[in-house]
């Protein structure tokens, strides 16, 4: 038996262009409501936030710039020294000596191979 062709008509046709159609405006369309970011060979493909998102985010980021106002606005840093742990500062009397303060004692010393040697 000899298969047949079906020979396309006119309405065939139309309705496979306007389907092409339709599936390249949704491409696009997914093209231009996605974001493209690389990172070398990373590629990462995210869509924009909504404007709802936008706004929410402002007023979570104003919140937390005002906890932290108090901070930015206090000179100095805190340090909280444990127990075994060493804190080093410069000499102010010979700036080329450390001063390593561990457990309340302090020496004066230099860094020789990564190791503190205390002076004499």
């Amino acid at each position: 038996m000899i298969a047949e062709t079906k020979k396309r008509t006119p309405k065939m046709s139309v309705r496979l262009v306007q389907r092409k159609r339709t599936q390249e405006k949704k491409a696009l369309n997914l093209a231009d409501t996605t974001r493209t970011v690389k990172f070398g060979s990373v590629t990462i493909v995210v869509s924009p936030p909504t404007q709802i998102e936008v706004k929410r985010n402002i007023k979570a980021g104003q919140a937390a710039l005002l906890r932290a106002k108090k901070s930015f606005l206090t000179p100095g840093v805190k340090l909280s020294i444990s127990r075994g742990v060493p804190l080093f500062s410069v000499d102010s009397d010979n700036p080329s000596l450390l001063v390593r303060k561990l457990n309340g004692k302090n020496d004066r010393g230099i860094l020789r191979n990564g190791q503190f040697e205390v002076c004499k």
